[in-house]
């Protein structure tokens, strides 16, 4: 479905000047409209394929918009279409306003680069004593302070921008300072907060009188108030896979830290923001941004991974550059940005006087890094007929299983990548990098006569698989274009050995170990501590209340930076929190949340789990954490999930010396927050109850740093109101 801007509408957002694109084309050259039409085609597919419910997507060049159309649905129950005057949050891409801002307060020395921020906010510190002593504002918005995201701190949204900005005096370092390039929101709220103590006004007023007016930016609003109330707004979507359909997300607004994410806007106008960038300042007569502190924003002056300069990604020779058809490389500013329902990417390429913007109302899609490429090749690229999916005859089951493992990133600080199973098919799975939040995923065709293995999602790209002589992958070769990726493959799998134990001795063992006795004889459990993350300065109660295998309620109270409460009962749940809520929990969910319950994890796992694998003895989880002695490696897969996936539910590590659990992989990791954890380290085992519950659980993250769980008390056969697990009613069928 696609929504096409009106074209008098365009015609005054351009002058009259036509785009060089747009003149009569030779014999074998396609027109503008050639390549537009065909740019339409493809994203409408990718937006399918991908499962994204609508967006919209305005392209600049050399001035002059020469593309603005909606596609898909904005409201699915409404049926009302994407257009490209449709609102959205921009999340992210709101840093590059607060970059600008900064520049033109530069300018006027009201604000210097080289000056601790401390200068202009009274009180304001950083909690690592050099970090407060040199970081400057240009480190803030460079992200080099050595603060990691800090986001556990507000995404819950009823901590004010005071509250925040005085929190990272509580805030533990990651990093040393300038130690390594670490995204920090919290940092682009402070720049923010400098800007409006030394104009006397708010960052909201400051963008929107420095910015929005001059630039006609009449749609564009840093209030979730007005946005909300504006009919333009787009709904938001999750793509449930596992019940494949689209499923309606909370609106959560960022007041809050808005500097840093906070804008929501349409394509026409942030058209307009395109052509400013491209612009390098100018606008109309004059400069809105000295020359010279625009270069600044698109400079990078460190070595530290990747190339950021100050609210702007810079891609030059890291794999993200655009290529033209002989395969030259081509500098490309990009920002993106990430709010629950919602995606946004914007990109400028200079040296092609071209820039893009698109947003759309379905959580972190790969869209939001593909998107550039796709535009700026259907732009500027050569000219070729569609080629269609060949691709061979399928292989056997047991071949294409042992080509699935985990393979390096194949460019320089990318995580590992993993080759695995879905629905019979091989599908490439490419973490986000530094920077980015969405997971790309690469469904493989069957290998042609060529070995060939063409992508579905990107016709023209292929992987080729190289195997050792029983038949395991060794190593993946992608092939996009000019851009060549090979990713050997990581012997992390190959740890896991077989195990002489069968599953039923292992049951025994391990209910022996547990307590499983003790358990099945415990009417309740009352287990409470607190939950912690250092790195984002923020500590809270946690109580979690089990009645039998059936019920279970967890409470995270951390006021004001955050606030949940978890309720299973029977085979329904529901999370209530400042954000995230979801009133009814999926079947899946709740099935894959009952292993949370440590009577369940005390008792027979098969009572509860469609599977049960023991796969092997390892010295390492199945996401790399190293445990601290040799394990048995148990998978666990629940009903409802997606369908064909190879993936478990939850993994499970049991010491093989003494069958005490020493981690947990999936959602009951961490059970009870708005955001999920992948893996728990689990220590500091007590009796209570004659059960062995570990009182510990720790996480270390690149984004978020530690994540530590620690209970002080347990007791079991306390009363138990039945008001504490009272779930919401139902929804009426067919709702």
């Amino acid at each position: 479905m696609l929504a096409t801007l009106a074209l008098p509408l365009l015609a005054a957002l351009a002058p009259a000047a036509a785009s060089p694109l747009a003149r009569v084309a030779a014999a074998d050259e396609p027109t503008l409209e050639m390549r537009l039409e065909r740019l339409a085609e493809d994203l409408e597919a990718r937006r399918e394929l991908l499962h994204i419910s609508g967006l919209s997507l305005a392209v600049v060049h050399q001035d002059r918009v020469i593309f603005a159309r909606g596609f898909g649905l904005v409201d699915r129950e409404a049926k009302r279409p994407a257009e490209a005057t449709t609102l959205y949050p921009i999340g992210s891409v709101s840093k590059t306003f607060t970059a600008l801002l900064v520049a033109s307060l530069a300018e006027e020395g009201k604000l210097d680069w080289e000056k601790r921020p401390a200068t202009w906010l009274d009180g304001f510190r950083f909690k690592d004593k050099t970090t407060d002593a040199k970081a400057t504002l240009d480190d803030l918005l460079s992200h080099r302070t050595g603060l990691t995201r800090t986001d556990v701190a507000w995404l819950g949204g009823a901590a004010t921008r005071d509250e925040l900005v005085r929190l990272l005096a509580e805030t533990d370092n990651q990093t040393a300072y300038r130690g390594a390039w670490q995204y920090n929101n919290a940092m682009f709220l402070v720049a923010g907060e400098c800007a409006a103590r030394v104009t006397g006004k708010s960052w909201d007023e400051l963008v929107a009188e420095r910015f929005f007016a001059p630039l006609g930016m009449t749609r564009t609003t840093s209030s979730a108030a007005v946005a909300l109330a504006d009919p333009a707004l787009s709904k938001r979507y999750d793509w449930d896979a596992a019940g494949e359909k689209f499923v309606a997300v909370e609106w959560v607004g960022l007041d809050n830290m808005a500097a840093a994410g906070g804008i929501c806007s349409d394509v026409v106008d942030m058209a307009q923001w395109v052509r400013f960038l491209l612009k390098r300042g100018a606008w109309g007569e004059g400069r809105l941004v000295a020359d010279a502190q625009f270069d600044r924003l698109w400079k990078d002056d460190d070595d530290l991974k990747p190339s950021y300069g100050r609210g702007f990604f810079l891609h030059e020779d890291d794999g993200q550059e655009w290529r033209d058809a002989e395969g030259g490389k081509h500098k490309l500013i990009e920002h993106g940005g990430n709010v629950p329902g919602y995606a946004a990417a914007m990109s400028v390429l200079p040296d092609r006087d071209c820039g893009l913007v698109m947003l759309s109302n379905t959580s972190q899609t790969q869209l939001q890094a593909g998107i550039h490429p796709l535009v700026y090749d259907a732009l500027f690229g050569k000219w070729k007929e569609r080629r269609p999916l060949v691709e061979g005859a399928p292989l056997p089951k047991e071949a294409y299983e042992k080509l699935a493992g985990t393979f390096t990133g194949g460019i320089e600080g990318r995580p590992n990548n993993s080759l695995v199973v879905m629905n019979g098919r091989l599908v490439l799975v490419i973490p986000p990098g530094l920077g980015q939040w969405a997971t790309t995923t690469y469904t493989l065709g069957w290998p042609d006569k060529d070995g060939r293995c063409w992508l579905r999602e990107e016709p023209d790209s292929w992987i080729e698989i190289q195997k050792d002589d029983a038949g395991h992958a060794l190593a993946l070769t992608l092939t996009q274009g000019f851009a060549v990726r090979r990713m050997k493959a990581v012997a992390a799998k190959e740890q896991v050995t077989a195990s002489d134990l069968s599953l039923d001795e292992f049951f025994a063992k391990r209910a022996e170990a547990a307590g499983a006795d003790a358990a099945a004889a415990v009417r309740t459990l009352r287990l409470a501590g607190q939950l912690s993350f250092p790195q984002s300065g923020v500590t809270g109660s946690y109580t979690l209340l089990a009645r039998g295998p059936d019920e279970l309620r967890i409470d995270f109270d951390a006021s004001p930076f955050g606030k949940s409460t978890l309720i299973v009962s029977g085979e329904r749940g529901s999370f209530t929190a400042q954000f995230g809520s979801k009133p009814q929990l999926t079947p899946a969910e709740v099935a894959a949340l009952r292993f949370a319950n440590p009577l369940v994890q005390a008792g027979s796992w098969l009572d509860f789990a469609d599977e049960v694998d023991l796969q092997g003895v390892t010295r390492a989880t199945g996401l790399g954490a190293p445990l601290p002695e040799l394990a048995l490696a148990i998978a666990v897969k629940t009903p409802g999930e997606a369908p064909g996936s190879s993936e478990p539910s939850s993994g499970f590590y049991v010491s093989a010396k003494d069958f005490r659990l020493l981690a947990i992989e999936g959602g009951a990791a961490f059970p009870g927050l708005a955001f999920p954890l992948p893996i728990a380290l689990l220590t500091d085992v007590r009796d209570v109850g004659g059960m062995k519950i570990a009182f510990r659980r720790e996480l270390q993250t690149p984004d978020i740093g530690t994540v530590r769980l620690q209970f002080s008390e347990g007791e079991v056969d306390v009363e138990l109101d039945d008001a504490l697990f009272a779930l919401p009613p139902p929804p009426a069928p067919g709702s």
